[in-house]
């Protein structure tokens, strides 16, 4: 069998660690899959499942034909990257993280080139974290940008084949931009929905459970991509803030008639007016942000519950 990899090392076992293992064993992209976890009880898991072969630690020997994913919070690859060093694998790298500007500097300082590491985000996930939910098709038909960091074309097609072969779309952005066009369509309405949380009345309707769902994230994994993409999140949450404070204290009658077409076309009960007029405002002030109109191809699940309810 032709493999991509002779031994693929997942570092980071949790939804899509345990997800990239899963596609890789349903389309035999390497002979060998192994993953690295501080946690034991998800390499148990995918042990017992039959979604990993086996526990990596970083004593092992690897060569040119294997392939280290990282897929753990962004303020673990500084250690990740030091303990590649020290045992001075040749192998070819690449990431899930959902900032590229970090990691490219970071791997520089480390390693001094840029030819085996290839960054790599899917636009792809659940609000549900751990392996346990992980599924095999979660990157099929999803994009997934890969930047232009590595110099190595050999590198970079090997990786653009991986990702292929899982079922992704290929899209190359320079590190800059992916970084402000994800924080636009992902980051930043991520960041009003934490900012926005309070109590809600239970048993909510649908259309306000989708549009609320990305509320429900792990924050503590966001508050560090919030903080490694601040410059960005500040510039466009100032936008928002007078928009939305616009929309609140003096509102155009072309607002004011557009907020209430869309209260009707919610066709809820009246006990739900006041909670989805304020996320109407919210999500109107949103896309009023201008440079969205030019990013909007690359929002993922998340930003589309988000905006629905205007839809």
């Amino acid at each position: 069998m032709n493999y991509i990899f002779n031994k693929i090392i997942i570092i980071g076992l949790g939804l899509i660690g345990g997800s990239l293992a899963m596609a890789i064993r349903q389309k035999n992209l390497a002979k060998e899959i192994l993953a690295y976890n501080r946690s034991k009880s998800p390499i148990n898991f995918a042990i017992k499942n039959q979604i990993i072969d086996g526990e990596f630690n970083f004593d092992q020997d690897l060569n040119k034909d294997d392939l280290i994913i990282i897929a753990t919070p962004l303020l673990a690859y500084e250690e990740i990257f030091q303990k590649i060093r020290e045992n001075n694998y040749q192998t070819l790298i690449t990431d899930i993280g959902s900032i590229k500007l970090y990691p490219e500097e970071l791997y520089q300082k480390i390693f001094h080139d840029n030819n085996n590491f290839i960054p790599a985000h899917p636009i792809a996930g659940k609000e549900s974290s751990g392996i346990e939910n992980a599924a095999a098709d979660l990157f099929f038909d999803k994009k997934l940008i890969l930047t232009k960091f590595c110099q190595n074309h050999k590198n970079i097609q090997k990786i653009t084949n991986f990702w292929q072969e899982i079922g992704s779309e290929i899209t190359i952005l320079d590190a800059k931009t992916h970084d402000k066009i994800f924080c636009l369509v992902s980051h930043l309405p991520q960041y009003i929905s934490f900012k926005f949380k309070a109590k809600r009345q239970k048993n909510l309707p649908e259309i306000l459970q989708k549009h609320l769902r990305i509320e429900n994230s792990n924050s503590e994994i966001w508050q560090e991509i919030f903080a490694l993409n601040q410059e960005n999140l500040d510039q466009y949450y100032q936008i928002f803030q007078k928009n939305y404070q616009k929309l609140n204290s003096n509102p155009s009658k072309r607002e004011q008639k557009l907020l209430e077409q869309f209260w009707q076309k919610l066709n809820l009960s009246k006990e739900y007016r006041d909670l989805a007029i304020q996320r109407l405002k919210i999500v109107m002030a949103f896309l009023q942000i201008k440079d969205l109109s030019d990013y909007q191809e690359f929002a993922g699940s998340g930003f589309k519950d988000f905006t629905e309810i205007l839809n």
